[in-house]
């Protein structure tokens, strides 16, 4: 209560540029773009921001929390790409990419996908295949697979690309 309203600077903690905030102004800068014309000018500088923290991956490029990450799953170093802040991500791009007519952005948001599906692979169960968390965790989680379902959906929609509604489906 006595450090006032910075602690973060009486810790040494410093501030952080996260890659689900950015992709979260960049949908709704995509938004506004399609009312004002100024605003398209910020998203090449929030594309940028994205495309700066990605991390190029052997099928695509991912997207992690800046910081490291533990929990009863996982220990994850800083900038470790993992499925929910890419999928985040890539429908963001993917969004602005449809509605500001930017071939580049749905390829971005296509590369992320492919980070998913193919770099971070499924998990195999008798009831169904889901998609990794995080890489080498077969923990499956419901909310990252229907993040993923969507963002396949949408893409696929977008770029007519067949398998990706099978992904989806």
């Amino acid at each position: 209560l006595r450090t006032g309203a910075s602690p973060r600077r009486a810790f040494g903690i410093a501030m952080r540029t996260e890659a689900k905030a950015v992709a979260d102004l960049l949908a709704a800068a995509s938004v506004l773009a399609g009312h004002d014309s100024d605003v398209s000018a910020s998203l090449d500088h929030l594309v940028d921001l994205l495309t700066g923290l990605s991390v190029p991956t052997p099928h695509g490029r991912g997207w992690g929390l800046s910081f490291p990450y533990a929990s009863r799953f996982v220990r994850a170093g800083a900038m470790t790409p993992n499925a929910y802040t890419t999928t985040c991500v890539a429908g963001a791009l993917l969004d602005a990419g449809v509605r500001c007519r930017r071939d580049d952005l749905v390829g971005l948001a296509g590369e992320a996908l492919s980070f998913v599906t193919e770099d971070l692979g499924w998990i195999r169960r008798p009831q169904g295949n889901y998609v990794r968390y995080w890489r080498g965790v077969d923990t499956p989680i419901t909310n990252v697979q229907a993040l993923v379902a969507l963002l396949a959906a949408r893409t696929a929609a977008t770029t007519g690309d067949v398998r990706l509604r099978e992904t989806a489906h």
